[in-house]
Formats: structure tokens, sequence, C-alpha cells
């Protein structure tokens, strides 16, 4: 039986090792790097994770960036990219029925969308301010189908027509993430 060893690049030549009968199981446990390529479909090839704590208002129902953003380039055109977005916010509504909407994007490209959530709906009465403090959580597997650097980006937006109605994200400091893990398929 031949031996072979395993570099940063993947499998090298074969050594010669006539005296070492056959193995009963193969230990990896001295292996620095295992080639991309020879990995499982459903392996984890990478993971990217960016935060943000910069505080942004929201008061237009048109969806606006949220500074949650990460840039992940796949190694494989047939990867696929799970999105993971966890988005502190909190809204400010002086009249009935605050909603509000989150959505994810891979470029200008949207992918999913939260509108009207149930968790960002509440009454008040009419001459009382209501704030709501919620974290939005959004996941999507993505197919980009691309090896070229490709940027995920949230953005949100008041439901319906504005009317003193205000998204605070992360405000104080509050902090949203976001993780990008590429998966072999």
């Amino acid at each position: 039986m031949a031996v072979s060893t395993i570099d940063s690049s993947g499998l090298t030549s074969p050594l010669s090792a006539t005296n070492l009968g056959t193995p009963s199981a193969i230990n990896l446990s001295n292996a620095t790097a295992l080639a991309r390529a020879a990995l499982p479909t459903g392996s984890v090839l990478q993971v990217v994770q960016a935060t943000t704590t910069t505080s942004t208002t929201i008061t237009s129902s048109t969806y606006t960036d949220t500074t949650l953003t990460a840039n992940i380039t796949p190694t494989f055109s047939t990867s696929k990219i799970l999105v993971l977005v966890t988005q502190s916010a909190k809204i400010r509504r002086t009249i009935n029925s605050p909603d509000g909407g989150l959505r994810i994007l891979r470029g200008s490209t949207v992918l999913a969308t939260t509108d009207r959530t149930p968790s960002l709906s509440a009454d008040v009465g009419p001459e009382s301010y209501l704030y709501v403090a919620i974290t939005w959580a959004m996941n999507y597997l993505d197919s980009p189908a691309t090896t070229s650097a490709t940027t995920y980006k949230t953005q949100a937006h008041i439901q319906g027509n504005p009317g003193g109605e205000t998204i605070l994200l992360q405000e104080n400091s509050q902090i949203s993430t976001i993780i990008l893990l590429e998966i072999a398929a």
C-alpha cells in the first residue's frame, strides 16, 4: 500500500512503505491542511464576520443602508453562502401601529425581506410615545455562482406612510452582526 502525505496544497506524492501493512483507520490529527476541493458537500470552507455599532436613523419608507455589511470571495462558483444576520433596532412611534422591515441584499439583489414583522408592531395612545426594542434575526442560504468578491448588506425601512415613526439601529452602540459561511456544494 502506498502512503501519501498532505500539505497545504493538498495530497502530495506517495511515500514508499512496504512494511506498514494495511491501516484500520487514518489519523489526520497532525495534518495542517486539507485541500478544499477534497472536502465533502456541506463542509464550511470559510467564515467571514462583520459587526457595526454605528448608530443609524431611518425615517423613510424607502429602504436605507444600515451600515451592516460584509464581503466574501467564494472559493468555488458552486459554493453556497449562508448569511446570518442579527440587527439591533429600536422603533419610536407617536401614533398607532409602528411597522418596519429589514432585508438582506447581495450587491443590489434583494435576497430576503421581513416586512410588518409582529415583533415590531404595537399600538399606542394618541398622546404617547412608544419605544419597542427588538433584534431582527434573519438567515438566508444564497447561491451566488461566482468566485468574485461579493458584498452582503442589510437595509431597513418604515412600512407604509411614515408619521412620527423612527427606526434607530445600533442605538447607544448596540452591536449588529452579519456572518457569512461558505458551504461546499
